[in-house]
């Protein structure tokens, strides 16, 4: 694992042991899900871009389902295929919460998969806005998401921006 990779994996983890110890509506506490809200399962549509760093930048089509067994923690799974290449993600993430909007939906986590040849891991951050015309309780989403996939072959290594549309159950 590249140094940047581990200090952005202890960076985030940092994060997340001072968020347990500084309780804000921002910041929950640890606590297990009791309705199938609070659970946040979800799947969701992404379409974006994909620029590794062999300069070969694709677009890219993919799948994204999750939920969150710990509030505010998430688990997911993504498979993401552009034109020259597939990648099978698992994830996790903290979800924030609290009352400004755009940092309640937000989300900040890391990414690890296999595309067709290596293994990957990164960083990734991004949103989930509920769409106005069905209300803030709307089950559809719009978003974004951004990612930084590090491997052991540099040239597979890539930046991601992903704008999606989810539906919470």
């Amino acid at each position: 694992m590249k140094p940047c990779t581990s200090l952005l994996v202890i960076s985030l983890f940092s994060a997340i042991a001072f968020a347990e110890i500084q309780e804000s509506k921002t910041f929950p506490n640890l606590r297990s899900t009791t309705t199938l809200a609070e659970s946040k399962l979800h799947a969701g549509l992404l379409v974006g871009y994909n620029n590794p760093n062999d300069g070969d930048n694709s677009a890219g089509l993919g799948l994204d389902v999750g939920y969150q067994p710990y509030i505010p923690f998430g688990l997911g799974f993504e498979i993401t295929n552009t034109d020259n290449r597939s990648i099978v993600l698992g994830k996790i993430s903290y979800n924030f919460g609290g009352e400004i909007p755009f940092i309640h939906n937000s989300f900040v986590g890391m990414a690890a998969g296999k595309d067709e040849s290596t293994f990957v891991i990164g960083p990734l951050a991004g949103f989930d806005i509920p769409i106005a015309s069905h209300g803030p309780d709307s089950r559809f989403t719009l978003g974004a998401g951004a990612k930084y996939l590090f491997s052991d072959n540099s040239s597979t290594e890539a930046l991601s921006f992903n704008g999606n549309m989810k539906y919470w159950f």
